[in-house]
């Protein structure tokens, strides 16, 4: 039985018919058991497949886009008459900002460029719109079960959803640019995405407060949209590390292709379970004022602690294989030895 191997490149036996296997030296097996683009239609095909592909991201852009505006129509009005909503929505995210930045400052390969943090910043702005949707449909639901409704609300919806539509401002973009060189490309990345998530979501929250206020009176009401606004910036950095997680994991799976999928879910589940902890203690402990900040505080800086354990794993064995061998290049070489390296810090 004659058992020849095939010539194409990068295919394993295991994906390879039969037919090909055996007699793929032997006869052209074009449209039989091979295929490559040859025919006017083949490469019609392969265009649309692309064309296809391209469009899939752009109307998800798109419809994102659609429903940020729609939403975010009335807030705009608002903050075009009341400029100073728009100025506590910004001071409100300072504190994630401030972390992200360590972040970014941080990268050991090369710091990423500002024009793929800024359409990551965006892209996590609009895709926010996608939460706000699922949230709103599914919360009537959760709260006809009372107090064990909102956790499962938040284990089951909000935080798998938030941290997906986070995750994505990261996939659809930066995750394909060749500046995203090595696995902890993808907490800056992550970071960013979960900052301008947490913008957005501040901002909502100080209209929203405004909007509910406004019979209470000038100084009430400003008092009250200050206090939220102070709450809220401590609630922004929790957003960033959660989705600094995310960004690990799916900066991992870039690098180990062979498990992409497992890799991408453990990130998402590990994000989505942190931040659905926090958002069940914040609603069922009784906290106020300064227990919550307190509170907010230790939480966060519990896992921002494991997430700095793992960076700084990673860099330590940048810097090692840095300093063995040749020179690698960027992106190249000393992602490829770090990556490896860093799949010893999950035993």
């Amino acid at each position: 039985m004659l058992t020849t191997p095939s010539k194409r490149w990068g295919v394993t036996d295991d994906q390879r018919d039969p037919v090909e296997k055996r007699l793929g030296d032997r006869y052209d097996l074009y449209d039989v058991a091979t295929w490559e683009a040859r025919s006017r239609l083949d490469v019609f095909s392969v265009q649309l497949t692309g064309a296809l592909r391209t469009t899939r991201r752009w109307l998800l852009i798109l419809v994102a886009g659609v429903l940020f505006l729609g939403q975010l129509a009335i807030a705009g009005l608002l903050i075009a008459e009341e400029p100073v909503l728009g100025v506590l929505g910004l001071i409100s995210v300072v504190p994630a900002l401030a972390l992200a930045g360590y972040f970014w400052y941080g990268d050991p390969d090369r710091r990423e460029p500002l024009e793929l943090l800024a359409a990551t910043f965006i892209l996590s702005v609009l895709f926010a719109s996608f939460a706000s949707v699922v949230n709103t449909v599914f919360f009537p639901l959760f709260a006809l079960f009372g107090v064990v409704g909102l956790p499962l609300f938040f284990f089951l919806v909000v935080a798998p959803i938030e941290e997906t539509v986070k995750w994505l401002a990261i996939r659809v973009h930066a995750y394909r640019d060749e500046s995203f060189s090595v696995v902890v490309d993808g907490v800056v990345y992550g970071a960013v995405a979960g900052l301008g998530f947490a913008a957005i979501e501040n901002l909502v929250y100080i209209i929203n407060v405004y909007l509910e206020t406004a019979d209470a009176g000038v100084s009430a009401q400003l008092g009250s949209v200050i206090d939220t606004t102070y709450l809220r910036a401590f609630v922004g950095p929790g957003h960033v590390i959660y989705s600094a997680f995310a960004g690990y994991y799916l900066g991992l799976a870039k690098f180990n292709p062979e498990n992409r999928g497992p890799i991408v879910v453990k990130g998402l589940v590990l994000a989505a379970v942190i931040h659905a902890l926090y958002n069940s203690l914040v609603t069922l402990l009784p906290l106020t004022g300064l227990t919550f900040v307190v509170f907010v505080v230790a939480y966060d800086g519990i896992w921002f602690a494991v997430l700095y354990r793992k960076v700084s794993r990673y860099k330590s064995l940048y810097a090692e294989a840095d300093r063995t061998g040749d020179e690698p290049s960027p992106g190249a070489s000393r992602s490829a030895l770090s990556t490896a390296d860093t799949s010893d810090s999950e035993r």
